[in-house]
C-alpha cells in the first residue's frame, strides 16, 4: 500500500499473501478506469477559465462616498471620450 497510496485501502484485503495480491490486482482494475476518466475530463475542461475575469480600474477600497462618486464620474467621462 505504501507503493500505491492512491489505491483506497478498503479495496485491499486478505489473510494470505496470495489473497492480498489478488485484491490488490482487483483494486488496480477498479481504480484504472476512474483515473482515465478524470484525466480526460480535466483535459477537456482545461481550456475554459473558471470564474469571472478580474475587474480592472480604480480600487474603491478605503474611499469615502464622495471619492467613489468622483472616481465613477471620471471613469464615465474617460469611457465617453474613447
Amino acid at each position: 500500500m505504501a507503493a500505491e497510496p492512491d489505491l483506497p485501502p478498503e479495496l485491499v484485503n486478505g489473510e494470505t499473501l496470495s489473497e492480498v495480491d489478488a485484491s490488490l490486482d482487483a483494486a488496480r482494475r477498479t481504480v484504472a478506469p476512474i483515473r482515465s476518466r478524470i484525466g480526460v475530463e480535466s483535459e477537456v475542461s482545461a481550456g475554459f477559465p473558471v470564474g469571472a475575469p478580474a475587474r480592472s480600474g480604480t480600487s474603491t477600497a478605503g474611499m469615502n462616498a464622495v471619492e467613489k462618486i468622483s472616481a465613477g464620474l471620471e471613469q464615465r467621462s474617460a469611457a465617453k471620450s474613447k
